[in-house]
C-alpha cells in the first residue's frame, strides 16, 4: 500500500485537491482528511499494482493545483522585489500579461509544467508526506527560475508598449498643431496592398511624391520600425491631410494601418470596393515602387 499525505491550510487548495482525487479513474484508491492546528492533511491510500499510475495521477492533480494557486503569487513577488521601481498600476499590468503568457505560450506552459510535475514523481517516489507551502518555496528552483526569466521578458514587452504609446500620443499631438500643407493634400488617397505596396494620391488622384524628411524620422521615429512603410508614413504626418482614405485592396487591417488610425483617428475613412480598390486588386501583382 502506498499512502500521499498532502498538507496545507488554504481552503480553496483542500476543495480543489478533493474534488479532482476524487474524479480519480483508479480502483482502491481511498481518500480521507485530517485536521491539526496548523495544517489540514489529506491523504490517499493506494492499495492497487499500479503504482507509477498513481503517483502519475496525484503529481498531475498537484500540479495543476500549484500553477492555478501559486502563480499568481509567485509572479506578483517577483516583479515586487525585482521591478519594485514600477507603480503599483504598472506592476499589476506587468503581473496580467505574465499570466497571460504563461498560458499562451505553449512551450513556457509545458516547460513550467514538466518541471512541477517531474519534482512531485521525484518527491512521491521518496517522501509519504508533503507540506504543499515548503515543497513550492523549496523544492521548485526551476519553476521560479524560469518563471523569473518570464517576468522580465514581460517587463521588456510592457516598456515597448509603454514607449510606442508615448510616441503615439507626439505625433497625436504633433499633427493636431498643423494644417495641411496645400488644398490638394486635404483630403488624400492611401492604396495600401500590404506592407510592402503601397501608394499615396492626392484628391486629384496625383502620385504625392514629397522628399523623405530626415529629421523628422531621427528626432521621432529613430527606434521604432513602422514596417516597410516609412516613406508613406512620414509623408502623411508631414502633409497633416484632414481626410485619409485608405483602400484597403486586400481588406487587411494589419500593424502599420493600426498604427495610422491611433494617429489620425476619425480622420482615417477606410473603403473596401470603390472603383479605386478594384483598378488596384486586380493590378497589384504589377505594381512596382
Amino acid at each position: 500500500m502506498k499512502s500521499i499525505c498532502i498538507k496545507t491550510n488554504n481552503s480553496q487548495i483542500i476543495d480543489y485537491l478533493l474534488d479532482n482525487l476524487q474524479t480519480l479513474n483508479l480502483s482502491d484508491v481511498y481518500i480521507s482528511t485530517s485536521s491539526f492546528k496548523i495544517y489540514s492533511n489529506i491523504i490517499a491510500h493506494y492499495k492497487g499494482h499500479n503504482l507509477d499510475f498513481f503517483l502519475n495521477c496525484i503529481s498531475s492533480i498537484v500540479t495543476n493545483a500549484i500553477i492555478i494557486f501559486y502563480e499568481d503569487i509567485i509572479i506578483k513577488n517577483i516583479i515586487k522585489n525585482d521591478f519594485f521601481y514600477f507603480n503599483t498600476s504598472e506592476q499589476e499590468t506587468i503581473k496580467a500579461i505574465t499570466l497571460s503568457s504563461s498560458i499562451t505560450d505553449s512551450a513556457t506552459y509545458f516547460y513550467n509544467y514538466n518541471c512541477i510535475f517531474n519534482s512531485l514523481i521525484e518527491y512521491f517516489s521518496e517522501h509519504k508526506s508533503l507540506i504543499l507551502n515548503g515543497f513550492v518555496t523549496f523544492r521548485l528552483k526551476s519553476y521560479i527560475s524560469s518563471l523569473e526569466d518570464l517576468v522580465s521578458c514581460c517587463v521588456n514587452k510592457f516598456i515597448v508598449n509603454k514607449e510606442y504609446e508615448e510616441l503615439i500620443d507626439i505625433l497625436r499631438l504633433y499633427i493636431s498643431t498643423k494644417t495641411s500643407i496645400s488644398k490638394e493634400c486635404a483630403e488624400v488617397h492611401l492604396i495600401y496592398i500590404n506592407n510592402t505596396k503601397s501608394i499615396l494620391v492626392d484628391k486629384e488622384k496625383k502620385i504625392i511624391s514629397l522628399p523623405f524628411n530626415k529629421d523628422f524620422k531621427e528626432k521621432f521615429v529613430s527606434d521604432i520600425s513602422f514596417s516597410n512603410n516609412d516613406y508613406i508614413f512620414n509623408t502623411l504626418i508631414e502633409i497633416s491631410p484632414q481626410k485619409i482614405h485608405v483602400h484597403l485592396v486586400n481588406s487587411e487591417i494589419d500593424e502599420f494601418i493600426n498604427t495610422l488610425k491611433l494617429i489620425f483617428e476619425d480622420r482615417i475613412v477606410f473603403c473596401y470596393d470603390c472603383n479605386i480598390c478594384k483598378i488596384y486588386k486586380l493590378n497589384s501583382q504589377n505594381l512596382d515602387f
